[in-house]
């Protein structure tokens, strides 16, 4: 996803979530509210999920890169495949399961605790052992963290009582790749895409708002041994 892209989806779920976000998240401080958390959302855990959750588990690293080698077709969704498992990393009933033995603590403590080791792993996978040293990609990382944070509390907030066994999840869809070019090492890709969730299937926790925000974006990727690396985004 694109600088701008993150800054406005976190806004949008701070608020969402119940959170305050604004510049400190990187997220502007002028952000829309597009949708809100309702006044019937649970605050702290009351009910129980879905019997029957499986433990939370983690994901193998692999998953988390990007494979080497690739057309700018398929590096496209891989990206695309990847940033959108971040964003919804640890969403599953397992981790809701494990929320609910935790004593004295809110959906968004847990919620950030969880996001911000996540974090730390994808973002090597992803951007490189030495990403903090470029500060747009640092910038990037803590975007993502803060996005997997607001994500992972709606989540929560979906799954408490209910009896789907399916919570708050956010999807980005590539609809289209509008220029490509590869030169040696380095690939950059502009594509369209547009990121879309199912809040209005839960309109006692998340008010209505819109379903689908969408956007065009640059990135740049490098070859790093059998990965590509994220060097630039806008």
């Amino acid at each position: 996803m694109s600088k701008t892209t993150i800054a406005k989806v976190v806004g949008i779920l701070g608020i969402a979530a119940g959170l305050t976000i604004g510049t400190s998240a990187c997220a502007p401080a002028n952000s829309e509210a597009t949708s809100a958390v309702s006044d019937s959302a649970p605050k702290t855990v009351s009910v129980p999920i879905t019997p029957g959750a499986q433990e939370k588990t983690a994901p193998a690293v692999s998953s988390m890169e990007l494979t080497a080698g690739q057309t700018p077709e398929a590096l496209a969704k891989d990206y695309q495949a990847v940033t959108t498992d971040w964003v919804n990393a640890n969403c599953s009933p397992g981790t809701a399961k494990d929320f609910l033995n935790q004593n004295g603590v809110t959906p968004e403590e847990y919620s950030l605790k969880i996001a911000t080791e996540e974090g730390q792993k994808r973002a090597i996978a992803l951007l490189g052992s030495n990403y903090e040293s470029n500060p747009d990609l640092k910038e990037y990382a803590k975007n993502m963290i803060a996005l997997n944070r607001d994500v992972l509390n709606l989540y929560i907030r979906t799954m408490l009582g209910n009896t789907q066994g399916n919570g708050y999840v956010q999807t980005y869809v590539l609809d289209s790749l509008t220029s490509s070019s590869v030169d040696g090492a380095t690939t950059k890709i502009v594509f369209e895409g547009h990121l879309h969730n199912n809040g209005t299937d839960f309109p006692n926790v998340v008010q209505p708002g819109p379903t689908d925000v969408k956007e065009s974006y640059s990135l740049t990727f490098v070859k790093s041994g059998n990965t590509e690396l994220l060097t630039q985004y806008q």
